[in-house]
């Protein structure tokens, strides 16, 4: 189980975890773009690390009316997988992240992939993560849902040794 603090589901993500928010004067500015803290239950005896997955399978495949002022996303138009936020390596003995623990901020062309102080970092990526030490991976079927998704695994090896 996992707790993701200040995100409920089924309502909007609060601005201060967005990448993106509108003001009274435009239709996009950067928004804060916090890591929400979470904590997880831990994972069944042997897990030697753990998986999180933010996902999006809502992002348009147009972007032409995106943030235009007067204009709206076809509710029609198809939609892509994105991934968010991908932190794979996450040492068994954490079962919690602070509020800004992988994000306190936009940073421009994205966060440094490899490895941090909390696991190893995948790319926000268009449903792949890419790194040093392993070819792209795809999500596993069973996160393919509509909307934002976050995802914990448990593993019972660690992926990449650091």
């Amino acid at each position: 189980e996992i707790t993701i603090d200040g995100i409920s589901e089924g309502q909007r993500i609060p601005e201060k975890f967005a990448f993106g928010v509108r003001t009274k004067d435009t239709p996009f500015t950067f928004g804060p773009n916090i890591s929400p803290a979470m904590t997880w239950s831990a994972g069944p005896a042997g897990t030697k690390s753990y998986a999180i997955i933010m996902h999006d399978r809502s992002v348009p495949t147009v972007f032409d009316d995106a943030n235009q002022e007067g204009r709206t996303i076809p509710a029609d138009l198809a939609r892509m997988d994105f991934m968010h936020w991908i932190l794979i390596d996450i040492p068994a003995t954490n079962t919690s992240l602070t509020e800004g623990a992988e994000s306190d901020s936009v940073v421009p062309k994205g966060k440094p992939t490899g490895s941090s102080e909390h696991g190893t970092r995948g790319a926000n990526d268009f449903g792949w993560c890419e790194n040093e030490w392993e070819k792209p991976w795809r999500l596993p079927p069973s996160c393919n849902q509509t909307g934002q998704v976050a995802r914990l695994r448990a593993y019972q090896r660690r992926r990449h040794r650091r």
